[in-house]
């Protein structure tokens, strides 16, 4: 079936380089009447973090499965979604394209247009629509499930065992011009957040040895896009969500001394205003071998605050909560025996921090 009117729309990770061949390829295999057909040129941006921060196994965090490009009215009307999705390149790369082929006719769209993307729907096992009534509508239907266990949210990028992550961006085009290239650019941000707990900096302690970090309260479901709030101060929560007890993470023997990374990802939380019994927070198992030279098992409780003090903090989505445990008595008689302090993303600046 052939269309008189087709939209490119070129969604490039980081840059555009890539875009010219496959652009040719895709108007040989969908030939337009058209001389100057409209295009569409988005930059998505998965930010990098500097190579001193990079640590072992984050790539697959940006790994990309299936992309679903939606547009909408700016008043959130449903228009269409793009068929004929392609993605180039190869997991993990900075730069990625994407194109799709866009079908309705944007001349009279004068207000312009908001273009909302998803990844790894299909991966997750959820439906992304063919059509919706709205914008609210598609937010809303999309849920993902989380199980417990470290297999499923665990993101190696080695073997052939790979886990997607749920990422949602979103851009507005003031208009479409045709006989030019329309640009603008996007964030992906993903559905989860990341939490590490850390020993002295990764260095460890000669009198402590971690076994587990549990993760004690979480939630079964989430959503794929902020419903609540876009600007994501505050969690997106499924009604059908049911708080679970406890997630155990246990260490391997290098982790023993370093601490647990690049392990646990959990869905977002409300710890604000909620009961004491129903706040989200870690307990922390080792062996501590006292001032005495005693081996005992030893848990700590840390709580989502920043270095322990004032309140409690919820836990949001592509935030990276950084537990970084400073000090550990020898003393069993002491109150405080566990110090700690804790970086984590403030979802303020536009620029949000990735996980890597």
């Amino acid at each position: 079936m052939r269309y008189s009117k087709l939209t490119y729309c070129l969604l490039a990770f980081l840059c555009l380089a890539t875009t010219s061949c496959i652009q040719n390829e895709l108007i040989e295999e969908y030939p337009i009447e058209q001389e100057n057909p409209v295009q569409v040129h988005l930059t998505l941006n998965m930010p990098q973090a500097t190579s001193t921060d990079i640590q072992a196994g984050t790539a697959g965090e940006q790994y990309i499965n299936d992309v679903h490009v939606y547009v909408f009215s700016q008043n959130g009307s449903f228009i269409e979604k793009a068929s004929k999705v392609y993605i180039s390149g190869t997991d993990g790369d900075a730069t990625r394209t994407i194109i799709g082929v866009l079908e309705s006719d944007y001349q009279h769209q004068s207000n312009g247009i908001e273009i909302v993307v998803l990844t790894n729907l299909t991966a997750r096992s959820i439906t992304a629509p063919i059509s919706v009534v709205n914008k609210k509508a598609l937010y809303n239907q999309l849920e993902y499930a989380y199980t417990s266990g470290q297999g499923d949210w665990v993101f190696p990028t080695q073997g052939t065992n790979k886990k997607y992550i749920p990422m949602w961006g979103t851009c507005s085009l003031d208009a479409i011009q045709e006989k030019n290239i329309n640009q603008a650019s996007l964030s992906l941000i993903r559905a989860i957040a990341k939490v590490d707990v850390t020993l002295n900096s990764g260095t460890g302690f000669d009198h402590f040895k971690l076994k587990t970090v549990k993760v004690c309260n979480y939630n079964t479901k989430g959503y794929c896009i902020p419903v609540s709030d876009e600007t994501m101060t505050t969690p997106s929560i499924p009604q059908s969500a049911l708080m679970q007890g406890n997630i155990t993470f246990t260490a391997t023997t290098d982790e023993q001394k370093a601490g647990i990374q690049n392990k646990i990802y959990i869905p977002e939380y409300k710890n604000k205003g909620v009961s004491d019994n129903q706040v989200s927070y870690l307990e922390i198992t080792g062996e501590l071998t006292t001032s005495l030279s005693e081996t005992i098992q030893k848990t700590y409780r840390i709580d989502f605050k920043v270095n322990g003090k004032g309140d409690t903090f919820d836990i949001l989505r592509n935030n990276w909560y950084k537990f970084n445990i400073t000090s550990i008595s020898q003393d069993v008689d002491v109150e405080t025996q566990c110090s700690y302090e804790v970086e984590r993303w403030d979802y303020i600046n536009v620029d949000v921090p990735p996980f890597n």
